[in-house]
């Protein structure tokens, strides 16, 4: 299943680390910006009620097992897309061979199924929403995650929740779909936002 794991370099590598180096120089500016992000549009999050419930139903069976299911998610991402290991530093020195079982790759799904738990235990709440996927998105600003990123990762949610949930079906699919949508919207929402509150806050 792994033998596909034949990692090549990002392009944007050079410009990744000149943006982790500028990005230590304005950390406290962007934390300042952080804790006074304001919503701007509600509209932005339109999951559905029945979406909703659906969400947090679903993620109840996922987070069972909620690391193995996301470590299962990230390896199923980087055998279709290796040049993602290079977007975050802590993975670019692991070989190849032992990334997969590595610690770092493991503390990466901990955190980051932390921050989806969080989402969806707000799922019913469009501002708590909105103002979550900003902090991620300054958070991440260093890694220049795209949506794109987040899109890609949906194939591989859906394969896993696919065969976890024995009544898995189109309804399922359609929210997750839909939350993942409003995550990757919000984070070039927010990355736009960031770039005007830093050019007010240069002046």
């Amino acid at each position: 299943m792994y033998s596909r794991l034949n990692y090549k370099q990002c392009n944007a590598s050079n410009s990744l680390q000149e943006c982790s180096e500028n990005f230590s120089d304005n950390e406290h500016k962007n934390k300042d910006i952080v804790n006074n992000l304001q919503v701007i549009d509600k509209n932005v999050v339109n999951l559905t009620e029945k979406q909703c419930k659906i969400i947090q139903e679903t993620f109840k069976v996922y987070e069972k097992n909620g690391v193995d299911n996301t470590l299962k998610v990230f390896i199923r991402m980087f055998i279709e897309n290796p040049e993602y290991k290079y977007i975050w530093p802590q993975f670019r020195q692991i070989p190849d061979s032992s990334f997969i079982l590595s610690s770092s790759l493991r503390q990466h799904a901990i955190v980051y199924l932390g921050g989806l738990k969080s989402m969806i235990e707000n799922v019913y709440d469009k501002e708590k929403i909105e103002i979550l996927v900003k902090k991620i998105a300054y958070a991440h600003i260093k890694w220049e995650i795209k949506k794109r990123h987040v899109d890609n990762m949906v194939p591989e949610l859906l394969f896993v929740l696919k065969d976890i949930l024995p009544n898995y079906n189109k309804d399922i699919e359609d929210a997750w779909r839909s939350l993942y949508t409003i995550i990757g919207n919000l984070l070039e929402k927010s990355k736009k936002d960031q770039k005007n509150e830093k050019l007010l806050f240069h002046k």
